[in-house]
Parts: structure tokens; sequence; C-alpha cells
């Protein structure tokens, strides 16, 4: 297993965001997802460069098998530096500690960029927000977002130092 930095080329796969979502998003929603408009998206992403935000791949096998990408927090609304975007695994190697690995990489990372504190927003429904509970979080605010005209509610899960969550995980990856 290799994580890296994307690079240009990289196909970033959108299985995982199907499977994640998969009984919790509508699937006809899901089914409108482009590859084309993802690949777009994360060629974009990757050209901009890596001064604010990252976004990493793990790869094995060459093959990549999930993503996780942080940068500045969107709302500016928590008093919080910057923001896991995502972090997603297909299904078949979830459960691995990759999850904590990627979490690792992007919050080490923005922590050199001179961040100091992180968040990261799960939907209520969706089962990973124990994931993120483990890393002992405090709940930060929720909020209804709107996707494939239907409202949901998703959670914002924060930590005030980035030094004391590289810690937590840190110990995570230890005891694994």
């Amino acid at each position: 297993m290799n994580i890296r930095l994307a690079k240009p080329g990289d196909k970033i796969v959108i299985a995982n965001w199907k499977t994640t979502y998969k009984g919790i998003i509508e699937d006809r929603y899901l089914q409108t997802i482009s590859v084309v408009r993802r690949q777009k998206m994360w060629k974009e992403a990757i050209e901009e460069g890596y001064e604010t935000k990252c976004l990493y791949v793990v790869e094995r096998d060459r093959v990549i098998i999930g993503f996780a990408t942080g940068g500045s927090e969107r709302t500016n609304n928590y008093r919080i530096d910057d923001e896991l975007f995502a972090i997603y695994i297909l299904e078949e190697f979830q459960g691995q500690g990759i999850g904590i690995k990627l979490f690792e990489k992007v919050a080490t990372f923005l922590s050199k960029k001179g961040y100091n504190s992180i968040l990261v927003w799960v939907l209520k429904d969706n089962p990973s927000y124990k994931f993120y509970e483990s890393f002992q979080p405090t709940l930060v605010g929720t909020e209804q977002i709107e996707i494939g005209g239907k409202s949901y509610e998703e959670v914002a899960y924060g930590w005030k130092d980035i030094r004391c969550l590289l810690h937590v995980i840190q110990m995570k990856r230890a005891d694994n």
C-alpha cells in the first residue's frame, strides 16, 4: 500500500462515493454521479497545487483504492482553520486502518502549513460518524444540506488543537 499526494493523470474513483452513501442518499441521485465530471473536478484540484490544500491517494498494486482531501475551512463560522473535506475508501478495503493513515496524512500536511485546528462534516445518517467520534472530537455544529433535491442533516466535528488530534491518531495507529 502506498499513500501519496495525487498527481496529474491519477484516476480518482467514484464507486466509493456511491457505496458510502447507498441507503443514505437516494439511489436515483447516486446514479446521476458522472465519472467524467468527477474526474474533471479532481484534475482541476490537482492542477491548483498544494499550497493551502491537499489531496492524498492510496494505491494498492498501482490501483487507487481511496483518497482524502483537506484545506481551509469553507464556512468561516466555527473559528476553526481547516477542514478534512473527505476520506473515501473502496468498500472492500474499509476496516483495514487505511482511513486512519489518510486522516493522519491530511492533518499532518495542514499542521505543517500552519493550521491549528480542523473540522469534518459528516451526514448524520452515515455510519462513518463513529470513525470520527473515535478521535475524541467536539461537536461543533449541525446544518441542513440539500443533495439531489432532498434535505439531509450534516454534523460538524472539530478539534481545536490539531496537535492533540495527531497525538490521538498516533495512539490509535499504535493500537492497530
